[in-house]
């Protein structure tokens, strides 16, 4: 039987992970908490500040390298988008240009010159701000990705008829973006036999692909822990969780293979007000990481899914002394252009 491994090295890929990022104990954190906890440093992947996006890249990337393009047409949502910096990152890696289209906004989301924002506009080629994007329905992330295509067709007819090949790259929220958390699930599976660890749960801030791959990937490998992905804006359960469903499922058909019986977990109960707007909860997480263990989740993504896996072994859904794992997605140029009062709780 083809396995999974084989099944991915089909799909044209371009590298750009630096290497397999390391899986740590977090000593300070596990004391305090009464259960071993662990990393997967996914801010470690080595693209222009890292983040899970660097996987998922990969195949986009390695797609459109395939298609004979010279230009990735990207982004669609706010300046401060991690997908934004990572495919303007991976294209001037893989030696292409890089458009970026930008949905305009303020606040935490906007397009002041710091953060994200500020490595986008180092990196690309061009960075257009669109008000066509304006209305996009950010609260659905594949809806959102299906408002695009306008936008981007008429982007990509503007790159042809300046004598470009552009390749259109609608958002992360894909099939093929799947596939970089399918790896992924590889990759941890190969650390934890090495370590001799089993993980009771895996918990990622996720309501799309990266939730998606690592569902898809455990229940290939017929791994027993739960994914547990955790909303980092409002969202409702179910149409998360059928979120997740259809995508693995699409991911699942690119693979050729069946969908195997998933075990679809989303926690939604501390989004917080919206995107990129801090919780009380997620405050204390970002303090109790940097504190403990001096490690840095960002504000947005990773502080809001750490709090969540604080809840749950705190109210006691993990057997006392059984190991979990968080996946660290990065996103770390968020914490630029904010204050510190922003970002930790000062309790």
């Amino acid at each position: 039987m083809t396995s999974v491994a084989e099944r991915l090295a089909g799909f044209p890929r371009f590298p750009l992970v630096a290497g397999e990022t390391p899986v740590q104990e977090l000593h300070g954190v596990s004391r305090k908490v009464g259960h071993r906890v662990f990393v997967k440093r996914d801010d470690l992947t080595g693209l222009a500040f890292g983040g899970n996006k660097v996987r998922q890249a990969e195949y986009f990337v390695g797609a459109a390298i395939e298609a004979g393009a010279d230009t990735i047409v990207a982004g669609g949502s706010f300046a401060q988008s991690n997908h934004s910096r990572v495919m303007a990152a991976a294209a001037r890696a893989a030696g292409l240009r890089a458009v970026i289209l930008v949905r305009p906004g303020d606040g935490p989301t906007g397009a002041t010159l710091s953060g994200n924002a500020l490595v986008t506009r180092l990196l690309a080629s061009e960075v257009r701000v669109l008000d066509a994007l304006a209305n996009a329905p950010s609260e659905d992330r594949r809806a959102e990705v299906e408002f695009r295509r306008v936008v981007f067709a008429e982007e990509a007819e503007r790159q042809r008829a300046q004598g470009h090949k552009p390749f259109v790259v609608l958002g992360s929220t894909t099939a093929t973006g799947v596939l970089g958390y399918v790896s992924a699930s590889l990759e941890l599976r190969r650390q934890a036999e090495q370590l001799g660890l089993r993980f009771a749960r895996v918990f990622v801030t996720s309501l799309g692909v990266t939730h998606a791959g690592l569902e898809l990937g455990s229940r290939l490998l017929d791994e027993s822990h739960d994914v547990v992905g955790v909303a980092y804006q409002p969202a409702d359960k179910d149409d998360a969780e059928a979120a997740i469903r259809s995508l693995a499922g699409a991911a699942a058909e690119l693979l050729e293979v069946d969908t195997p019986a998933l075990r679809v977990c989303t926690d939604t109960a501390d989004a917080g007000g919206g995107y990129g707007i801090p919780t009380p909860a997620s405050r204390k997480a970002l303090s109790l990481a940097a504190a403990s263990d001096a490690l840095v989740l960002d504000p947005t993504y990773t502080a809001k899914g750490f709090a969540a896996m604080l809840r749950h072994l705190d109210r006691g859904d993990v057997p006392q002394g059984e190991a979990v794992l968080f996946v660290h997605t990065g996103g770390l140029p968020a914490i630029f252009g904010r204050t510190l009062e922003d970002l930790v709780d000062a309790t």
